[in-house]
């Protein structure tokens, strides 16, 4: 989904990073891909080099979509490519070997008498028998103090763009990216996954004439998995 204009936040304050953000009294956005609750968060700041984290007990083993109709395993959403990890693309598969970045999703944090800090996330830590999630986080704005939040919901906002490879099958990748791509969030594969493939497959042709070029063998936005290139779109 392509993101939705809204009235910039606060700045983060460098000089103090995340301990000391300016506190802003905007309401917590109602777009929103699914969100969870939990009975406890803590929240920690990093030291030399390490990213701040946040991590939850009690989580919600289902997610909902905003209006209700939609439902899915936390374990199912983790274990999607919401959250990619790094991934370096062989050189045998491209002329140079590039790296796409770990993505980060876009999240507000909502806690006692409706305090709330926006916040990015990424690397998450999710065990179903447990039930506890661990994210690294950046605080966009709003306030988090180092300790225990006590109870907490979590909505996560919308998808982002992206950068894809131009992929003709599982083995064979063009060398041109195309992006940013925009991004909506779908059900069936608990992803978020390009919003126009038509056009998207168009601007992998543009960018790559000699590869993808054949009718029989379309180019798709696509990204390294485990058994190979990855086609996302459906």
């Amino acid at each position: 989904m392509d993101n939705p204009k809204e009235e910039p936040l606060p700045a983060k304050n460098d000089s103090t990073k995340s301990a000391e953000n300016m506190e802003t009294d905007k309401p917590t956005p109602e777009v929103a891909i699914f969100g969870f609750k939990a009975e406890t968060a803590s929240y920690k700041k990093g030291t030399e080099g390490k990213p701040d984290t946040l991590e939850f007990g009690g989580v919600d083993e289902q997610v909902t979509s905003p209006d209700g109709k939609n439902q899915a395993e936390m374990l199912k959403i983790v274990e999607s490519n919401l959250f990619p990890e790094k991934v370096i693309i062989p050189p045998s598969e491209l002329k140079e070997a590039k790296e796409t970045p770990a993505q980060k999703a876009h999240a507000w944090l909502v806690w006692l008498d409706d305090k709330q800090a926006e916040i990015s996330l990424s690397n998450p830590i999710y065990s179903a028998g447990a039930r506890t999630m661990k994210f690294d986080i950046e605080i966009i704005g709003g306030v988090l103090h180092e300790g225990s939040l006590g109870k907490v919901e979590l909505k996560l906002q919308d998808c982002p763009d992206n950068t894809y490879v131009c992929a003709k099958s599982t083995l064979t990748a063009c060398n041109n990216e195309i992006g940013p791509v925009g991004t909506c969030w779908n059900w069936l594969a608990l992803n978020c996954l390009p919003c126009h493939c038509d056009s998207d497959m168009k601007e992998c042709v543009e960018k790559n004439p000699d590869c993808c070029d054949k009718a029989d063998e379309p180019c798709y936005p696509s990204r390294l998995g485990p058994h190979g290139w990855e086609r996302y779109c459906l």
